[in-house]
């Protein structure tokens, strides 16, 4: 058990806390304890379907940049999504 404990302790000393995926995950957590999972669905949709994406990006041969960012429109659907969620959800209660 202590071995557990120190493996635990050694990992949140060395976590890295100004990771943006941090954030994500305290809001995560934060829609499971307030038990709106829809909202929480959606959340976890959109990050598995942008990173998806983000891995078969359109790139030129020629220049290797970037010829369509869908990463960015899946990201900002799923923001559009996240909110129209919370607002309703705002109203019921």
């Amino acid at each position: 058990m202590d071995a557990l404990i120190q493996t635990v302790r050694n990992y949140l000393t060395s976590y890295d806390w100004d990771n943006p995926l941090t954030f994500l995950f305290v809001i995560a957590a934060g829609l499971l304890f307030f038990r709106k999972f829809s909202i929480f669905i959606v959340l976890v949709a959109t990050v598995i379907t942008g990173t998806i994406v983000r891995n078969m990006i359109v790139l030129n041969i020629n220049t290797n940049h970037e010829i369509v960012a869908l990463d960015w429109i899946v990201y900002g659907i799923g923001g559009l999504l996240f909110v129209v969620f919370l607002l309703v959800s705002f109203y019921r209660s």
